[in-house]
């Protein structure tokens, strides 16, 4: 078979044993691919390989494992100048580096990804990347800076017309401002965030904003 058709049916066999909850398998089915891929000097193969394998690697929370999977898989696809996958796995990259709380790192290639996505990203790539620096810049205890990226996320999705990741900028934003006891202005955040998912009919991520509006209103009160 050509490498196309023996890539497709291994990301089938991939895909099939993470619907059954057989991660293990899953990342063995990959690895099997990676090596193979490399004994016959496929790099496209090779890559997407690497990419299922860090996607298992994650599943597994075997963040050091996916870092180094990441790592080689950002490698081919950039000698591949393949901008979209190069975007996507830099993402990635940076969100295990907050993962393994290395948030130095996370900061500096979460920066890099979030140019690269921005040009050649999915919205939601770009979400995880605002979001990953927002959060590298909380753990370090720059709130206002955590504060910044997650109001330029929602303006970002505000202006493309993206309510779903607006609202999740909204509720970052909400959780930040909490923590600043600035809690007037965080349960007018969490109630636009609620607004914005019961008018996209997402059930699951109106509740979120409510419970966020309810730890609002419990922390304002012990606070007094």
């Amino acid at each position: 078979m050509k490498s196309p058709m023996e890539i497709k049916a291994l990301g089938g066999m991939f895909a099939a044993q993470l619907e059954k909850g057989n991660i293990a398998k899953a990342a063995q089915v990959a690895s099997q691919g990676v090596k193979r891929y490399q004994e016959t000097g496929e790099k496209m193969a090779e890559a997407e390989s690497l990419d299922m394998l860090m996607n298992a690697y994650c599943k597994m929370e075997k963040f050091d494992q996916a870092l180094a999977t990441a790592e080689k898989a950002l490698a081919l696809f950039q000698d591949l100048d393949n901008k979209a996958m190069e975007a996507k796995v830099s993402s990635v990259i940076s969100s295990l580096h907050f993962q393994l709380g290395q948030f130095d790192k996370a900061l500096q290639t979460g920066e890099d990804a979030l140019s690269l996505v921005m040009e050649e990203g999915e919205d939601t790539e770009k979400a995880d990347a605002y979001l990953t620096i927002a959060e590298s810049h909380f753990q370090k205890d720059d709130k206002k800076m955590a504060l910044q990226v997650c109001n330029d996320m929602r303006s970002y999705f505000q202006n493309t017309g993206n309510a779903k990741s607006e609202a999740a900028a909204l509720l970052a934003v909400a959780q930040i401002q909490v923590d600043m006891e600035q809690f007037d202005q965080a349960a007018s955040a969490a109630t636009r965030a609620q607004t914005l998912m019961g008018e996209q009919g997402d059930p699951k991520g109106e509740a979120q904003a409510l419970r966020m509006m309810a730890e609002v209103q419990m922390r304002k009160r012990e606070h007094k």
